[in-house]
């Protein structure tokens, strides 16, 4: 009769004929956890079991190292350890000298079955797993372990509302085939989402525009998974902030005033104000003048202010002109709002205010000659007449 036999799984069936199945593996881990199991299982690859002989395979775990014993003797030279193969250690019994039927084989796995690793303890099945055992037949197991915690899990923004996230692979054995399960927390809310199984050892996470809030921190927590079930402890990232562009910018309001004191210069300053956009990230800002007829031109532009009063300043814009200004803003991820905020400014004759002159077109006090200098327009200003002076033209 050929057979199955699986020791660790809570199946103890003879007649059992399939591999242990990783749901039922993973229902039972938190039992296994809570209760300090181990966490190694031994599979039977190929058991030939004819009737006849009661023969047991027991899992002992109070052995440091790998020992087979048969009928409390510690034997060596009837037990060939093979090579590393997939998903766990080949153990044979047999070899040239035949094992008697009804002989009483003990394993021991051991608790550091990784490599440079150490693993707490070893998963074994509650008292011994008989089956029949012909004189001369080879048992041939494969020792497989639940797989180490993959290494180091770093978060980086790559774009808006996307989040990569790469990891270190663990120490597996040849031929292991490892994949892995991420659980990515929300930290503003609490709330968690899985996501896997994945093959590589990356992943980009795409936050919907649903869930894409500014400055919420999210955390991941990246599982490896085996044949066998899943690694006890997870690796974890530090919390990060996803990208995410600024929001809309709002109303713009605008003024204009005239900039220097010099007549012959008829330039005047465009003063933006705005509220600051909602981001988690330092913001910039990007002003676009286009002249009635002209090309667009991105111009420097400097912003002052508190978060609920900004100011945009712009200087050099020519009088008697009709201006497009586009005001934008961006964060260091570089993706600018959606939609940008364009008003339409005109520039006519400038006036300059002051006490002596009042609101004269290009007009300035002359305080050493007394006078109203004007731009296009002279005004004289004569003392010790009532009223508001007389204009003379010259």
């Amino acid at each position: 009769m050929k057979m199955r036999l699986v020791v660790g799984s809570g199946l103890s069936s003879p007649a059992l004929t399939t591999p242990p199945l990783l749901p039922l593996l993973l229902l039972a881990l938190p039992l296994l956890v809570s209760a300090q199991m181990p966490v190694f299982l031994v599979y039977p690859e190929n058991v030939t079991a004819p009737l006849g002989s009661n023969v047991s395979l027991e899992c002992v775990t109070d052995q440091p190292e790998l020992v087979w014993r048969i009928n409390d003797r510690q034997l060596f030279d009837e037990v060939a350890i093979g090579s590393l193969q997939q998903n766990g250690f080949i153990l044979e019994v047999g070899g040239p000298e035949a094992v008697p039927g009804g002989t009483r084989i003990t394993i021991t796995i051991p608790g550091t079955l990784h490599v440079n690793e150490s693993v707490e303890a070893i998963l074994c099945q509650a008292g011994p797993t008989q089956f029949d055992l012909q004189d001369g037949e080879t048992i041939t197991f494969t020792v497989y372990g639940l797989p180490l915690a993959p290494g180091e899990v770093e978060v980086v923004g790559e774009r808006v509302h996307q989040l990569r996230v790469t990891w270190t692979p663990p120490f597996s054995l040849p031929g292991e085939l490892i994949s892995y399960s991420l659980l990515v927390t929300d930290e503003a809310t609490g709330f968690t989402s899985s996501l896997g199984p994945l093959n590589d050892t990356s992943f980009t996470h795409q936050i919907s525009e649903r869930q894409a809030l500014d400055c919420h921190l999210y955390s991941f927590s990246v599982f490896s998974l085996n044949d066998v079930g899943l690694s006890l402890n997870s690796s974890s990232s530090t919390p990060a902030l996803h990208p995410s562009a600024p929001g809309p910018l709002g109303a713009v309001t605008t003024e204009v005033s005239h900039n220097s004191q010099q007549l012959s210069d008829s330039r005047a300053v465009l003063r933006l104000s705005f509220q600051r956009p909602e981001s988690c990230f330092p913001l910039n800002y990007t002003l676009t003048l286009s002249e009635e007829g002209g090309p667009e031109e991105v111009v420097p532009v400097q912003v002052t202010g508190s978060e609920s009063a900004m100011v945009a300043e712009v200087t050099g814009l020519k009088e008697n002109s009709h201006y497009s200004a586009t005001l934008s803003a961006s964060n260091h991820f570089q993706f600018s709002v959606d939609d940008p905020v364009t008003t339409e400014v005109s520039f006519g004759a400038w006036s300059h205010w002051s006490p002596e002159c009042g609101s004269v077109p290009l007009c300035q006090w002359d305080s050493q000659d007394h006078m109203c200098l004007c731009h296009r327009l002279s005004l004289l200003w004569l003392p010790g007449v009532s009223g508001s002076g007389q204009l003379h033209y010259h």
